[in-house]
């Protein structure tokens, strides 16, 4: 378990290893929008965020407080972008 900030503080020593962040999901953009299924949101906790990228839309709406688990990358390609500092979801849930 990290916060947003601990991530973004140092994305390094988080990459390819399996994280869980608790905060208010924002920016939420279908893949629809961007090609392809799923979505991409943020995970925000104190001013500070993280990117997630899911192959399925997260189960609540904008605003809502979620739990995310999953892979931490620095890099991943989706889409025809690249998306920096990004968890791939595996789970997520909302409270």
């Amino acid at each position: 378990e990290t916060t947003p900030l601990e991530i973004m503080l140092n994305p390094t020593r988080f990459t390819g290893q399996m994280v869980t962040v608790h905060g208010t999901l924002t920016n939420l953009m279908t893949r629809g929008q961007m090609g392809g299924p799923g979505a991409v949101f943020d995970v925000m906790e104190r001013g500070a965020f993280v990117r997630v990228l899911s192959l399925t839309p997260p189960p609540c709406s904008p605003g809502s407080e979620v739990t995310v688990n999953g892979r931490f990358l620095t890099t991943q390609s989706s889409g025809g972008q690249t998306l920096t500092n990004v968890i791939e979801a595996i789970s997520m849930s909302c409270r």
